[in-house]
């Protein structure tokens, strides 16, 4: 396994273990007016990370693919 490959699976796993530590605590209502607006910037934020870190690697793999070809 490539050490791309296992930070990727290391961040995906904590990224996704992180909202349930999160939100598990007392107060956390969905109810509250501004409840959709910090899950919409939560979701948005969270879509951003993503898309970025899937251009990062498309970049990463482009370069890594001219340097092979050379």
């Amino acid at each position: 396994m490539t050490a791309l490959k296992r930070n990727l699976m290391v961040s995906s796993a904590a990224l996704l273990a992180t909202p349930a530590t999160v939100l598990a605590h007392a107060g956390h209502d969905h109810g509250h007016w501004s409840s959709g607006l910090v899950h919409t910037l939560f979701f948005l934020s969270v879509f951003a990370a993503v898309g970025i870190g899937n251009v990062i690697y498309q970049k990463r793999k482009q370069a890594n693919a001219r340097q092979e070809v050379k």
